[in-house]
């Protein structure tokens, strides 16, 4: 976990490293993200606790659930990297926020979506 703030916006110089380009760092969008997913390509998620304990993670996967009542509901696949511990699909319910290993993310939201090679 990082208080760091920097250490994300670090991001798209690191990609462009490894052949690979992003659009910058943007508000995390659930509609966004979904569309960069079904394109093939992962977004990379980042956002803070009420402590202001922040950490990056990759949202790789999306489904919607339609249940019998008919009502349906967005899941965004997460890999928070620590080693499979709490990966797996999120329900997305608004404010938006993601409980994964003893933390809550709900601040400050963001991502860095449209990775592609250069």
């Amino acid at each position: 976990m990082s208080r760091k703030w920097s250490i994300s916006k670090q991001i798209p110089s690191c990609l462009i490293s490894y052949g690979l380009k992003a659009d910058g760092i943007v508000t995390l969008s659930v509609e966004e993200c979904k569309m960069n997913l079904q394109n093939g390509r992962p977004a990379i998620l980042f956002g803070y606790t009420a402590s202001n304990a922040g950490h990056t993670w990759v949202c790789d996967g999306w489904k919607k659930h339609i249940y019998d009542d008919g009502n349906c509901y967005d899941y965004l696949k997460m890999n928070w990297g620590w080693g499979g511990d709490s990966n797996g699909f999120f329900l997305i319910e608004y404010p938006m926020s993601f409980n994964a290993g003893g933390y809550l993310f709900n601040k400050n939201l963001k991502m860095i979506c449209n990775i592609h090679k250069l």
